[in-house]
């Protein structure tokens, strides 16, 4: 986790752990548009790693994945607090999420953004693709109208 992004003084960046999974609902019933699904939080805390960020004791941040082959990854439910929104927390998760991920084995990652998931909007798809790109990931289909892209990227090497 050594190569992540400079993040606010005060925020660390860990692995998830199984007793996480309740701070992680609150996070994400705070801050997303749609409902959290607890049984498949679980499944995939069970299966992939998973990362979380906290401020002080607050989780502020929460991101995991699940697999699509043997050695690739879905990224997914990235969350992290409106208030450290564009302050490097996205980044140095899923920079510790991608290192995770080359330890289990996982050689390249994909992640999708719609502007069709309920309350997205337009401008927020666009905050999200950019942010996508300065990780280092690749537009790899983007469907009519620009509703939904997929990005991908190598973990390998």
């Amino acid at each position: 986790m050594s190569d992540a992004p400079a993040i606010p003084a005060g925020v660390r960046i860990r692995l998830a752990r199984p007793e996480d999974r309740g701070e992680i609902m609150m996070l994400y019933r705070r801050e997303s548009r749609r409902p959290p699904d607890a049984d498949r939080l679980r499944r995939q805390l069970e299966a992939l790693p998973a990362v979380v960020a906290h401020e002080g004791n607050a989780l502020v941040g929460f991101i995991h994945a699940r697999r699509m082959a043997p050695d690739v990854a879905e990224l997914s439910q990235m969350v992290v607090a409106a208030r450290l929104r564009g302050r490097g927390v996205g980044g140095a998760m899923v920079a510790a999420m991608e290192e995770a991920l080359r330890d289990v084995g996982v050689r390249a990652a994909v992640f999708t953004n719609s502007v069709l998931h309920p309350g997205n909007t337009r401008e927020g798809s666009t905050r999200a693709r950019r942010f996508w790109l300065r990780c280092g990931y690749w537009e790899v289909l983007q469907t009519e109208g620009g509703a939904t892209v997929v990005f991908a990227k190598r973990l390998e090497g």
